[in-house]
């Protein structure tokens, strides 16, 4: 049980960085509690809560991953270079494309119980 303690600190470690660092990692993990506390708030089933959840965790997965590629070409190749840009650029449309597609799977989900709350008629 230690051993498993002091192996998780890093990767620990690794987020509170990436909230302290990463403003777009901050923004995403922010969208997404957001996003599943109103599920929670709005009472939706279990299923639907799994895949907002999902697609929540998917983008701050993929934030990460952008965060650490920006890393990493930065490490390889400090000055402006074609490449590095292009592989930047690349990894954030993933993550942007990622946000965009989560935020329509939890307008498409939550939108209908939201309706509902609030007592509006569509």
């Amino acid at each position: 049980p230690g051993s498993t303690v002091r192996a998780a600190q890093p990767r620990a470690g690794a987020l509170v960085t990436a909230l302290r660092q990463e403003q777009n990692f901050r923004l995403q993990a922010l969208a997404g509690t957001a996003a599943v506390v109103a599920a929670i708030w709005l009472g939706v089933d279990s299923l639907e809560l799994a895949i907002i959840l999902g697609a929540a965790a998917a983008v701050v997965v993929l934030e990460l991953v952008n965060s650490a590629v920006e890393r990493l070409v930065d490490l390889v190749q400090p000055r402006v270079h074609e490449y590095a840009a292009a592989v930047k650029n690349m990894m954030a449309a993933a993550s942007l494309m990622a946000a965009l597609a989560a935020a329509a799977v939890a307008t498409l989900i939550l939108w209908p119980y939201l309706v509902a709350a609030l007592g509006l008629v569509l």
